[in-house]
This record gives structure tokens, sequence and C-alpha cells, in this order.
């Protein structure tokens, strides 16, 4: 037993050795309010800072007021700083901002946002006929949104087939 006592000792010491160190790493870690996913990632605060100021800038630009987090936020392969009437976009690869309106951002969200089969966005949407139609492109597909048709998703063979056939001008497919 009394064996059995010290076993159980040195188990539970070499834990909270563990949960220490774990604690401390962690706690080094948020000195420099390291953010991001998977193997991409920003570590220091001045590059957070820059980064958060042209997200800003962006939202600005784009008449999205309020912050409705006080920061941005690590999401896969990029930051996300959510806005009154839409959220701001950094891409690690691409490092490119991009401003997403609320209802482009309602329709990817059916999917999955940034976990979905398009990917992570790369353009701000490109607005059409005098604002009757947009297109919001991702890494993987579109999402077109026409006033008399709404919101769809456009990707894969399709996509590939009306782009060759004209894009917004297609002759056989017209604008979804």
């Amino acid at each position: 037993i009394s064996m059995k006592k010290n076993i159980i000792s040195k188990t539970n010491v070499t834990l909270l050795f563990c949960l220490f160190f774990i604690s401390i790493s962690h706690a080094q870690l948020g000195i420099d309010k390291i953010k991001g996913t998977g193997n991409s990632y920003i570590n220091t605060k001045e590059e957070i800072k820059i980064i958060e100021q042209k997200m800003k800038d962006k939202a600005t630009q784009n008449y999205y007021t309020n912050p409705k987090t006080p920061e941005s936020f690590g999401v896969k392969n990029g930051l996300c700083w959510q806005f009154d009437y839409g959220n701001i976009y950094y891409n690690y690869k691409t490092k490119n901002i991009v401003a997403i309106p609320e209802l482009f951002l309602k329709k990817w969200g059916e999917i999955g946002w940034e976990n979905c089969w398009l990917g992570f966005p790369i353009s701000d949407p490109i607005y059409l006929n005098k604002l009757d139609k947009a297109i919001l492109n991702f890494e993987n597909g579109s999402i077109l949104n026409s006033h008399s048709t709404g919101y769809h998703f456009l990707g894969g063979a399709f996509r590939d087939f009306w782009n060759n056939d004209g894009g917004i001008n297609s002759k056989k497919l017209g604008f979804p």
C-alpha cells in the first residue's frame, strides 16, 4: 500500500508539473498575442496592429460601423473582424483584406463560412448593372446575387462552363 501511495504521489507531482509548464507556456504565448490556425500565424503585436488598422480602414470604406467584437480573431487561413453590416477578412496566404456584406455572409454561412467547399474570400463583391447584380469570389467558387433571383452558389465544372460561355454575359445560361 505504501509503494502504491508513493507511485500515485509521484504521478500527481508529475501531472502538476506538466500542467504548470503548459500554463506558463500559454501565458508566454499570450504576451505576443499569437492568432491563427494551422501552420499560419502572426506572432507580433506590431504585425497585428498594422493588419487590424487596415481591417478597420476597410470597414470604414464599406460603411461597416460598430465592431461587434473588440478585435479580430483567428479563423481558418486568416483573421475575421465582425462589424455591423458585414465582416472584414484577412487572408494569411494572399495578405488580402476583403469586405463581405451581411447578406453574402448569411448565404456563405449556410455552408460553413471559411470551412466550406468555397474556401476563403478572395475579392470584395463586384457590383454589376447599377447594383442590380453582384458576385463575390472565393478560392473555389462564387456567390452570385441578383435582385430578381436572389443569392446562389456557383462552383466546380458548372462555374467553369459558365465562365467559358461568357460568365456574366453567358448566352446559354445567363445570370443565375
